[in-house]
C-alpha cells in the first residue's frame, strides 16, 4: 500500500511540474471554470460519456468483473481525449490540448498502476 501511495504522489508532483512548465513555456493561460464546452455537440457528446463511465463504475461494483472495471478506464480516456480533439481543432491557438493530453498519459498510467498494484500478478 505504501508503495501505491507513493506512485501515486510522485505521478501527481510529475504531472503537476509539468503542466507548470507547459503553461509557462507556451504561455497557456489557465481557464477559470472546469467544464469548457465548445458547442452544443461537445456538450451532449461529453453528457453521454459521463453517464457511460459512471454506469460502468457502478455495475463493477456490483458484478465484480474486470471487463466493467476496464471499460471504466477505458470511458474515462475516451473522454478526456475527446475533449482534447475538441480544443485542438477548434481552439488550436490557446493550446491548452497539450495540458489535456498530458492528462490522458497521467490517466493512463495511474490505471495501469492501480490494475499491477491491486491485481499483482492474479489475472
Amino acid at each position: 500500500m505504501l508503495e501505491f501511495i507513493l506512485f501515486l504522489t510522485t505521478v501527481l508532483i510529475i504531472r503537476f511540474l509539468l503542466v507548470k512548465f507547459l503553461r509557462k513555456r507556451y504561455k497557456i493561460i489557465p481557464y477559470l471554470e472546469q467544464n469548457r464546452y465548445i458547442n452544443k455537440t461537445h456538450e451532449g457528446l461529453v453528457y453521454i460519456i459521463r453517464i457511460i463511465a459512471i454506469v460502468f463504475l457502478i455495475l463493477s461494483f456490483f458484478i465484480q468483473n474486470l471487463i466493467l472495471i476496464i471499460g471504466f478506464a477505458i470511458s474515462l480516456c475516451v473522454g478526456v481525449g475527446f475533449q482534447a480533439f475538441m480544443e485542438y481543432k477548434y481552439e488550436r491557438e490557446e493550446k491548452e490540448y497539450i495540458i489535456t493530453l498530458i492528462d490522458i498519459l497521467v490517466y493512463i498510467v495511474l490505471i495501469s498502476g492501480v490494475f499491477l498494484s491491486y491485481f499483482n500478478g492474479q489475472l
